[in-house]
């Protein structure tokens, strides 16, 4: 017989705001919907643990800077978190992380959001902005033609890595894979990506999944894309 799985499951949650008109008068309606209770339901009756994390993301893009946010629903085990990334070209991306609504600072960058494989570090993709970066090579990954680019620091006491290997697909300038290793040469995780999709002439990011290789868990991270 096989071995019951424990799975997280992040994400599969949404909002939806509605402006409806009749005649000359508007009002607006907000609803919130979580698509996943079929899917949960099912893999419970086959004696799976099924862990349940409602996310939500939302991007905007100002004329200096870009802001990423990711906010938790709050669960009757675990507080809400939310966490807010600002990537400012040529400059440095800076975070602010709450817990149950209270601020948590210095931000540890090492920490795992919402109790998942992603840490801060990897959703702001924080060794981007390390000093090192080199070119290794041209290789093809996932039928994509990439970049190897190897990002490289020292002595970074909030970084549970000291190298990290990417696959730059050279058309979407998106990652297709990554692999992070520890100060001793260790593979610590792997990013996986699943696929793109063009969404109003941008290239944008469908699911991405990460694994620990200490756990053998992984997380798998995934957006309701929607044409504008």
């Amino acid at each position: 017989m096989a071995k019951p799985l424990t799975i997280l499951l992040v994400g599969e949650s949404w909002f939806t705001y509605s402006v409806h008109q009749k005649g000359f008068d508007t009002f607006q309606t907000a609803e919130y919907t979580e698509g996943a209770t079929e899917f949960i339901d099912a893999l419970r009756t086959l004696g799976d643990e099924v862990r349940h994390i409602p996310v939500s993301s939302e991007i905007k893009i100002h004329s200096t800077n870009w802001v990423v946010t990711y906010q938790t629903t709050p669960t009757n085990k675990a507080a809400p978190e939310s966490l807010t990334i600002t990537h400012t070209p040529g400059g440095p991306t800076t975070y602010s992380y709450a817990v149950g609504g209270k601020a948590v600072t210095p931000v540890p960058l090492g920490a795992a959001f919402a109790r998942t494989d992603f840490s801060v570090l990897d959703l702001g993709l924080e060794f981007f902005h390390w000093p090192k970066q080199r070119r290794l090579r041209h290789e093809m990954r996932n039928s994509r033609n990439c970049h190897v680019l190897e990002s490289t620091i020292r002595n970074a006491t909030d970084s549970p890595y000291a190298r990290v290997l990417s696959w730059v697909d050279i058309e979407s300038g998106g990652i297709v894979r990554a692999e992070a290793f520890d100060r001793n040469g260790k593979k610590v995780k792997e990013f996986k990506v699943g696929k793109f999709r063009k969404v109003d002439g941008r290239w944008q990011l469908e699911s991405l999944r990460i694994g620990t290789r200490a756990t053998g868990h992984e997380t798998e991270l995934k957006f309701d894309l929607e044409n504008k």
